[in-house]
């Protein structure tokens, strides 16, 4: 067996610092074949490589005064800012063994991703630790591979908003996933399936005995894109990929509520082109007298029982967001190994909403809760919509190194009623939002 020597890979740094579309670490080091395969694909040699970002930028908010005054705005200061700085590594430990691990750093250390990935094939493995829920198409990405530099309103988002607030990207436990039929010209089904504790990262307690259930199922018409990992068309692919998704979740969050959630979504890429769309609604409340919580182990006095002397009433709260991205022809933008992208995304939350039809009742239906506040109720915030105007320059053909500039116009599309005030209601606080972030990483 012949290990590849360090030096020769410490040589090759150069090489690895010019843009590629397939790789996106840094490779310390790899085993050397003993017996190489026919297939590239069919066997994989050791090796490990490094991971880190950094995402430094500035943020300028338009403030209301006069709404301030009346209204608690969760952040309203103009500042430079550490959005991220993370650091990990990335191992194949056999062919059949993958360990992953990556840092946040900023502003506290906190784990990310910690699991190990047994692959005893491609249309199977098994993943422990904690990851990436598979619910979200819009959360599975990596946040250095965003297009967007703020994810979908409906995710939360620290210190701006909370809410869907049960939407963790991540959390602890154990996942089937793979992918199953032809990767390169369809049809492929991608899947992933697993049981959590249902309390969010770096939670290593289970303190109602159940946990969260998430399931997802994404199908590629026409096959598996090039950069499938990134949400851009950077690769620009030659043929047409679509893909279409949809997932389901259920989980006893820590307010006592039985969270009954599912999502569908699609996505399209082709020549520089990238969009995608996506819903996802939830029921929550207590289990109560519901078949499918009394199956789970809902209902117990332990986790998502009714409290007698404050019952949580039931609510749906859904989320929706349409984006589309551009890359400049060459001819519009005749730089030459570098790419400028523009884009745009409208997306909405309304986090409480009584327990009628699809999207939920109005201001007339029974059960209607105004909002007391802007942000700091996290469970019943305002109705929000937004619409981001956004440009990326790509100095590389590389995702992990670019400039993006998003200016995002933030509306309420709910009243308030302040908490104990009998005056009137408050309406469209001001506070769009100019972002600048850079981001560098391996």
């Amino acid at each position: 067996m012949k290990l590849a020597p360090f030096v020769s890979v410490a040589l090759a740094g150069a090489a690895l610092s010019a843009p590629a579309a397939a790789s996106a670490d840094l490779r310390i080091w790899q085993e050397e074949p003993a017996h190489p395969a026919t297939d590239p694909d069919d066997v994989e040699e050791r090796y490990f490589d490094l991971t880190a970002y950094i995402q430094p930028g500035y943020i300028w908010r338009e403030d209301d005064d006069e709404t301030e005054r009346s209204v608690a705005l969760p952040v309203t200061d103009d500042h430079f800012w550490v959005h991220r700085a993370r650091l990990g590594f990335r191992t194949l430990l056999y062919p059949w063994l993958l360990l992953r691990l990556e840092l946040e750093t900023t502003p506290s250390a906190s784990l990310t991703d910690g699991y190990v990935d047994f692959r005893p094939m491609r249309e199977l493995s098994v993943r422990i630790g904690q990851y990436k829920v598979p619910f979200l198409r819009s959360a599975a990405f990596s946040e250095s591979n965003t297009a967007f530099i703020d994810p979908p309103l409906y995710l939360p988002a620290t210190p701006d908003r909370s809410f869907l607030r049960y939407l963790d990207a991540r959390d602890i436990g154990v996942m089937l996933h793979g992918v199953v039929g032809d990767r390169d010209f369809g049809p492929a089904v991608s899947y992933g399936a697993g049981l959590f504790l249902g309390r969010g990262a770096n939670q290593t307690r289970d303190d109602d005995g159940v946990l969260m259930l998430a399931a997802r199922v994404q199908g590629h018409i026409t096959g598996v894109p090039v950069g499938d990992g990134v949400e851009n068309d950077l690769a620009r692919n030659e043929r047409p990929r679509i893909g279409v998704g949809a997932g389901v979740l259920t989980n006893c969050d820590d307010r006592e509520q039985f969270n009954r959630g599912f999502t569908v979504d699609a996505e399209f890429r082709y020549a520089g082109i990238y969009a995608s769309a996506a819903f996802v609604r939830f029921k929550n409340g207590p289990a109560r007298e519901n078949v499918v919580g009394q199956i789970l182990g809902y209902d117990s006095d332990d986790a998502c029982a009714p409290d007698p002397t404050s019952p949580l009433p039931d609510h749906v709260a859904w989320g929706a967001h349409v984006q589309a991205q551009y890359l400049l022809p060459p001819p519009v933008f005749p730089v030459d190994g570098q790419s400028l992208e523009v884009l745009v995304r409208w997306d909405v939350a309304q986090p409480y909403e009584p327990p009628e039809g699809l999207l939920g009742g109005d201001t007339e239906t029974a059960g209607y809760i105004a909002p007391s506040t802007y942000d700091v109720e996290a469970d019943d915030p305002p109705d929000q919509w937004r619409l981001t105007f956004g440009v990326n320059w790509y100095p590389t053909d590389e995702t992990r190194l670019r400039l993006g500039l998003n200016y995002q116009l933030r509306r309420e599309s709910e009243h308030v009623l302040p908490a104990g005030s009998s005056g009137p209601t408050i309406v469209g606080v001001t506070n769009d939002i100019l972002w600048l972030q850079l981001t560098v990483g391996l």
